[in-house]
């Protein structure tokens, strides 16, 4: 017979990504006159997350029923873009 601490197995190696990507630009239009673009993209991926219900065995009965703990919602993610403009004018 075995313990208990021998039959577990450890937790899966979890890759979540993150990702961002910051571009902008100056350009002087006029002598007092400034004009800047901006960009921004952001990504996230969270793999710590389990999207499949699992079946629990009762010890009571042998019925089968959805876990609590994991109610099947997809994993955590966004993609998001960010456009910006700034005028400067210099009196």
């Amino acid at each position: 017979m075995t313990a208990t601490y021998q039959n577990v197995t450890p937790y899966p190696n979890i890759n979540s990504l993150m990702h961002q990507l910051k571009l902008s630009a100056t350009y002087q239009l006029a002598d007092n006159i400034e004009c800047s673009l901006l960009y921004q993209f952001s990504m996230f991926r969270n793999n710590d997350w389990d999207d499949v219900p699992v079946s629990i065995i009762p010890t009571t009965n042998t019925g089968t029923a959805i876990s609590i703990l994991n109610a099947s919602y997809p994993p955590p993610s966004y993609n998001v873009s960010t456009i910006g403009t700034v005028l400067k004018v210099t009196l």
